[in-house]
């Protein structure tokens, strides 16, 4: 799965080519912690978080280069962040009753668990999603 890597510890390397966004778009990927910790559960949220973001930075964001952050050791912290243009918060709302429901549909889905989703961003400054869950395995070896 693109959001596992095999290794254990920190890890930063960049994706394979096939899942670059056709603009060349350079996308790296940090783990931490021990992947084993991960309830399984969560993995396809965290997929499907991880796409819809990236498929929102290829198409809007004009970034050169996009970072995905995964941290395990406390819980699960997810954090998507780019170097693109960036956009005014507070347009979400009039962009959700227009149909466009990537972001809501992220929000609820973390939130139906337990969990937070956090969107920072800035005109000219990128964007960042963040979210955190707290649920991992309890009986990990």
């Amino acid at each position: 799965m693109l959001i596992v890597p095999p290794a254990k510890t920190s890890e930063r390397q960049p994706l394979s080519p096939s899942h670059r966004a056709p603009h060349s778009l350079h996308t790296f990927l940090t783990v931490l912690g021990d992947r084993a910790r991960l309830e399984p559960s969560l993995e396809p949220l965290l997929f499907r978080i991880v796409q819809e973001a990236l498929h929102n930075v290829a198409r809007h964001a004009q970034a050169q280069t996009v970072w995905v952050e995964i941290d395990l050791r406390q819980g699960v912290l997810l954090r998507v962040r780019d170097d693109g243009v960036g956009f005014d918060p507070t347009i979400l709302a009039n962009l959700e009753s227009k149909g466009h429901l990537g972001l809501q549909q992220m929000r609820e889905r973390v939130e139906a668990l337990g969990g937070s989703l956090r969107l920072t961003s800035q005109i000219g400054k990128g964007t960042q999603i963040e979210v955190q869950l707290g649920m991992i395995k309890t009986d990990h070896r």
